[in-house]
């Protein structure tokens, strides 16, 4: 019975985890010359959106990184320049209200861009 109940444990856990992980939305992002300037970088980052939080994976360290947050109109909404480690998920909360916006990372001479909607 012990082991039951542990296994129902683990079960519900998983199902929490697939439930979260279902809500994320990736940021469809245009390769806008990211490997134009560098040969040690393989691959460019990864964007998620998961309500008003971004998600950003990067195979490699990526420093001195800006990323920016852009209503239609062009306007700055919030922008900062973050260190993501190489391996780790990196998460960036938007304080923005409901709508569509332009998230755009920046480094160097390196860049790319999505869209996401925040309901």
């Amino acid at each position: 019975m012990r082991h039951f109940k542990l296994l129902l444990v683990l079960l519900c856990g998983l199902l929490v985890t697939i439930n979260i992980n279902a809500d994320q939305q990736t940021i469809i992002t245009d390769n806008g010359g990211w490997h134009a300037t560098t040969r040690s970088l393989s691959s460019q980052p990864e964007l998620y959106q998961n309500g008003d939080t971004i998600f950003i994976d990067s195979e490699y360290t990526l420093s001195n990184l800006n990323i920016t947050i852009e209503d239609l109109s062009n306007n700055i909404i919030q922008s900062s320049t973050i260190t993501v480690l190489g391996g780790e998920e990196y998460s960036y909360i938007v304080y923005a209200i409901s709508g569509t916006y332009k998230v755009t990372l920046t480094q160097g001479s390196k860049s790319l861009y999505g869209y996401f909607t925040i309901e």
